[in-house]
């Protein structure tokens, strides 16, 4: 009878894999070397109402992997044509090659989302994996439980700069201004729109000064109402200011 189980036990499992992988309608991932943040955001489009089952994105951070940034490991999803947020989910983690701890992150929404374009955020973009075969989007697979309902954007389509001017849309920028100080947090290496997914990544963030000769960025938890008004005075305008429009 225990040998029946196993086999049974064994079968449902092996059903289950395969239903599961039949349903990957969303795959940013390879096995080549991998990179820490990406410099191109994770989107997808649905082509109708589907029912996403889990969502998975990888940190393999040099063999450290991750969990997450001060508020923990999560992932959520922003709705490009209504701005409509769905999540943060939660992650939990899981290990990869060689024992390597927390560099799969996986959610488990259970969410019916409408047709229409998705940007995928996770709340630590800085040890998220990207590499010249996901032409530098972040490592992400989402399954669905119907087959077939969606298709990814592929990494290079026209679509892109829409979804993200988008995202632009909610912020304001002044040139060749910065808040001076109440800087919370510096990304290094980065482009406006990795500042961009970074301030929405943070739920205090308010604003962030952007170094156009360095790529740099410092976010900040407030913006110009606070502080009352943007120096301007800076030698060689080396920033330039955007403020975020709905906090």
């Amino acid at each position: 009878m225990k040998n029946i189980f196993k086999i049974f036990l064994l079968f449902s499992i092996v059903l289950a894999s395969n239903m599961f992988a039949n349903n990957l309608i969303v795959n940013y991932d390879n096995k080549s070397a991998v990179n820490n943040w990406p410099n191109t955001q994770s989107l997808f489009t649905l082509n109708k109402s589907t029912n996403i089952s889990s969502i998975q994105t990888y940190h393999w951070n040099n063999a450290q992997g991750s969990i997450g940034n001060k508020y923990g490991a999560y992932i959520k999803l922003i709705n490009l044509h209504t701005n409509k947020i769905y999540g943060p989910w939660r992650a939990t983690l899981k290990s990869g090659m060689n024992g390597a701890k927390n560099v799969y992150w996986i959610v488990y929404p259970n969410i019916t989302l409408s047709a229409g374009k998705y940007l995928v955020l996770d709340s630590d973009s800085a040890t998220w994996s990207h590499n010249a075969g996901t032409k530098g989007i972040g490592f992400t697979r989402i399954f669905s439980t119907t087959n077939k309902t969606s298709l990814p954007n592929k990494p290079n389509n026209t679509n892109a700069p829409q979804n993200t001017n988008n995202i632009a849309a909610n912020y304001k920028l002044t040139k060749n201004a910065a808040i001076s100080g109440h800087n919370n947090k510096q990304l290094q290496n980065v482009s406006v729109v990795n500042c961009m997914t970074s301030c929405e990544d943070e739920d205090w963030c308010k604003s962030f000064d952007y170094h156009k000769l360095s790529n740099k960025c410092d976010l900040s938890s407030v913006n110009v109402n606070d502080v009352g008004k943007l120096k301007t005075n800076y030698k060689n305008n080396p920033y330039d200011h955007y403020s975020h429009i709905r906090r």
